[in-house]
């Protein structure tokens, strides 16, 4: 009898679920998919890193960063650090224009790591080009 009485249960909730999935898909979405744009997934070109030179020593606390054109980049994202893991941020600038930077006020003796991607402002998040490779100087003391 208590085996009889589980099975019923049973159905009737299954039957309760289906008949609520078949509502379901008569109802208006509140949230409905975003479709993806394909124009706004043309990512801008690599940017190449050009000075300083990797590894390079620089002379005072001030350093003017120089980056290659990125086809298709309306601004760049540069980032400066301590560290080549890029946790200890000095500088992290999202909207830079043009293809130079100037970094006042580094800190003598210490090794820097640099790096940049190309943005266009109608790009998806996920559809900016990639960090270039990133480089490193070093300020003398």
């Amino acid at each position: 009898m208590k085996l009889l009485s589980a099975l019923i249960l049973t159905s009737l909730v299954f039957a309760q679920f289906a008949r609520a999935n078949e509502e379901a898909e008569h109802r208006p979405v509140l949230f409905p998919k975003k479709e993806a744009d394909a124009s706004k997934a043309t990512r801008p070109a690599v940017v190449e890193l050009l000075e300083p030179k990797a590894l390079s020593k620089v002379s005072g606390s001030d350093v003017t960063l120089k980056w290659s054109e990125a086809t298709g980049a309306e601004s760049y994202h540069l980032q400066v650090a301590t560290d080549p893991n890029f946790k200890w941020l000095v500088v992290n600038e999202a909207f830079v224009k043009g293809t130079s930077y100037d970094v006042k006020g580094l800190e003598a003796g210490l090794h820097y790591f640099w790096r940049v991607y190309g943005q266009r402002s109608e790009n998806d998040r996920g559809w900016m080009s990639s960090f270039s490779n990133l480089s490193s100087f070093e300020t003398s003391k």
